[in-house]
C-alpha cells in the first residue's frame, strides 16, 4: 500500500474510489461542482484500505511506504499486488531483475453496478512561446514521438507509448503489458482541469490514514472531509 500523505498516495485512493462508485469532485444536473467525500462509495474506499490493514494484507509501515518502496517491494516479493501503472514494472525489475516474466498488470476491480475506469497519466510537453529554442524542443518532440524510439522506451521502462501503432507491437500487446493495455481500452476518466483541484485531491490522504489509525469512525472522517470539500468548492464558485 501506497498509504504517504502525497500526491502519489492520493492518486491512488482516488482510483480505487472512483471504481467504487465515487467521485471526490464531480459535477451535478446544473453543472455545478459537488464533493463526493461522504458518498457511500468514497466511505467504501476508506473502509478497504483499513480492513486490509488490520486483516495484515499490507507490509508494515504503510504510512511511510510511497511509490519507490512500494515498487522494490513488488520486484523483491515482498508485495503481492499494487496499485499502479506499467511503469513499475521497469522499477521493480531494476530491484530485481529474476522477477522478468513474473509480474502482470490487471484492470482494477469495481465495485457491483460500478463501470471499470482506468486512469490516464496526464503529464505532456508545451512549448513556450516566448522560448528561443523552439526548434529544438520540436526535434526533442519528434524525437519522442517517433515509433521507434516509443518501443525503445517500453523496452525499458515498460511505459506504454502513446501512439497507438506502436501499442500494437507485439513488444507491447503482450507478456506483462498486456493489462495495462487492455486497461487503457476501458473507460478512462481525467481529473477535474481547473486550478484548484489537487485542494480536493488531497482530502484523501489525511482521510485513509485517519480510517487506518481508527481513531474515527469512517462516517466521521467522510463527514468531515466532505465539509472541507464544499468549502473550497464554495471559495472558488
Amino acid at each position: 500500500m501506497v498509504g504517504t500523505d502525497n500526491g502519489s498516495g492520493q492518486g491512488r485512493f482516488n482510483v480505487i474510489a472512483r471504481n467504487m462508485g465515487a467521485t471526490d469532485l464531480g459535477k451535478n444536473a446544473a453543472g455545478k461542482y459537488v464533493a463526493g467525500q461522504d458518498s457511500d462509495g468514497w466511505k467504501a474506499a476508506l473502509k478497504l484500505y483499513k480492513d486490509a490493514v488490520d486483516v495484515g494484507c499490507v507490509p508494515p509501515g504503510q504510512f511511510q511506504t510511497g511509490y519507490p518502496e512500494a515498487s522494490v517491494q513488488i520486484g523483491k516479493g515482498q508485495a503481492a499486488m499494487m496499485i499502479t501503472g506499467p511503469h513499475t514494472i521497469g522499477v521493480a525489475l531494476t530491484a530485481n531483475p529474476a522477477a522478468k516474466g513474473k509480474l502482470a498488470g490487471a484492470p482494477i476491480p469495481a465495485a457491483a453496478g460500478v463501470s471499470a475506469t482506468t486512469s490516464l497519466n496526464q503529464s505532456g510537453y508545451a512549448i513556450a512561446r516566448r522560448s528561443t529554442h523552439r526548434a529544438a524542443a520540436i526535434a526533442y518532440l519528434k524525437f519522442l514521438l517517433n515509433k521507434e524510439n516509443q518501443l525503445r522506451i517500453n523496452d525499458v521502462t515498460y511505459r506504454i507509448p502513446s501512439r497507438l501503432d506502436a501499442q500494437a507491437d507485439p513488444q507491447v500487446n503482450s507478456e506483462m503489458s498486456l493489462g495495462f493495455v487492455k486497461a487503457g481500452e476501458g473507460k478512462v476518466f481525467s481529473n477535474p482541469q481547473i486550478p484548484w483541484y489537487n485542494s480536493i485531491a488531497i482530502l484523501s490522504s489525511p482521510a485513509y490514514q485517519a480510517a487506518i489509525k481508527g481513531d474515527k469512525t469512517i462516517d466521521q472522517i467522510a463527514k468531515e472531509q466532505a465539509e472541507k470539500a464544499r468549502k473550497i468548492i464554495a471559495d472558488n464558485g
